[in-house]
C-alpha cells in the first residue's frame, strides 16, 4: 500500500495526521517493504490435521525405510512464457525500448508436462504427458508401463505420489491394488 494511502487510513482510524514521508520512514524502520504476496494453497483445519497426522505417522521412519520409497511428481514447463508475473524495472517513457520487451508469439508457444520418479539408488524414465493428465491416462501411460515394472523389479517397495485428482481417483487406486503396489497415503 502506498505511504499516502497508509497515512490517510491512519488518520481515518485514529484521528492522527502524519505525512506520507513519516509513514514511509516508519515502515522502513520496521524493515517492511512492499512485496508480492505468497500465492499458496489455502489449508483448512482438516487439511492441517491430515498433514500433521501424516508427519507423525512417518516421523519415526528410519533411513532404510525411506530408501525403499520411489518419489514421483509431474512438472509443467512453458515453452514460451512464464506462468507468474514478470516485472521489468524501467522508466515510464521506456515501455517500448527493446530491452524492456519480452517477445512472445501470438499462439502461446505451448507447454509440456513431464512425469518422473526418483529413489535413493536411481530414477524412473521420464514420461512426456500429453494434455491434462486424467486417471485413465495416468494408469495407461505411467502406472502400468513404468511404475509396476519398476517396483516389481525390486527398485523400490513403496510408491509415493501427491493428492492430484488423477492419483486419488478410484481407477488409479484399483490399478495400484490390483498390482500390489504399496502407496504412501
Amino acid at each position: 500500500m502506498p505511504a499516502t494511502k497508509l497515512a490517510q487510513r491512519l488518520k481515518h482510524a485514529t484521528g492522527t495526521r502524519i505525512s506520507a514521508y513519516t509513514a514511509r520512514n516508519r515502515l522502513r524502520a520496521a524493515r517492511l517493504r512492499a512485496r508480492r504476496p505468497y500465492n499458496g494453497v489455502p489449508l483448512s483445519e482438516n487439511h492441517r490435521l491430515l498433514r500433521l497426522n501424516w508427519a507423525r505417522r512417518y516421523s519415526r521412519w528410519l533411513r532404510n525405510q525411506w530408501n525403499r520409497v520411489v518419489f514421483t511428481d509431474e512438472s509443467k514447463f512453458n515453452l514460451d512464457w512464464a506462468d507468474g508475473r514478470i516485472r521489468v524495472w524501467r522508466r515510464r517513457s521506456e515501455r517500448l525500448d527493446p530491452a524492456n520487451v519480452i517477445e512472445c508469439d501470438n499462439y502461446g508457444g505451448g507447454s509440456v508436462m513431464i512425469w518422473g520418479g526418483i529413489y535413493h539408488q536411481g530414477k524412473t524414465e521420464l514420461v512426456t504427458v500429453q494434455n491434462r493428465l486424467n486417471a485413465a491416462q495416468y494408469c495407461d501411460e505411467i502406472i502400468l508401463p513404468i511404475v509396476v515394472p519398476y517396483i516389481q523389479n525390486g527398485n523400490a517397495d513403496v510408491f509415493q505420489q501427491n493428492n492430484a485428482q488423477c492419483h486419488t481417483a478410484g481407477q488409479t487406486q484399483h490399478v495400484l491394488a490390483e498390482n500390489n503396489i504399496n502407496a504412501l497415503e
